[in-house]
């Protein structure tokens, strides 16, 4: 016997609950989860652009300082402007004055540290009022006053 035809219409209309997921929504995931994973890998990518840039001006920092520290020891020649030296990008012979030899180890350490490159360059310029020493009798304030008032020269480009 066959059933009425509303029932058969009835039970088209009527589905069962879905099982699993379809086509549509695994190719959504996917691309759900690729862009996540694209994002982390550019993420990625730029941190360690920004670690290598602030190792970079981290060195240059410490060679800075290496070259101050030697215009403190031999402030005499520092102050008449012996020292100074135009923008050079290459290593010069070792010359046969301390001044000449300190200029040739620091260019060198600076290119052993921030690269080979032509645009890695050095260059001296001591300003006439450079103070090499700190003051630690000035008005009995000490080593604090004499670093903040440093750093605050520092900032301001005096």
């Amino acid at each position: 016997m066959k059933a009425p035809k509303s029932i058969t219409v009835a039970n088209r209309l009527h589905r069962p609950h879905q099982r699993g997921a379809g086509l549509v929504e695994v190719l959504v995931a996917i691309i759900v989860f690729s862009i996540g994973v694209i994002g982390m890998v550019r993420m990625q990518a730029q941190a360690l652009k920004n670690a290598e840039s602030a190792y970079l001006r981290t060195q240059a920092n410490m060679l800075g300082y290496y070259m101050l520290d030697a215009l403190r020891i031999d402030r005499i020649r520092a102050r008449d402007g012996l020292y100074n030296l135009n923008k050079i990008c290459t290593i010069p012979p070792a010359g046969s004055s301390l001044i000449a030899y300190q200029h040739e180890q620091w260019l060198q350490a600076i290119k052993t540290s921030l690269g080979n490159h032509n645009g890695t360059c050095g260059e001296i310029v001591v300003p006439e009022k450079f103070i090499f020493t700190p003051p630690l009798a000035a008005a009995g304030q000490g080593w604090r006053h004499w670093s903040r008032l440093a750093a605050a020269g520092r900032a301001t480009g005096r």
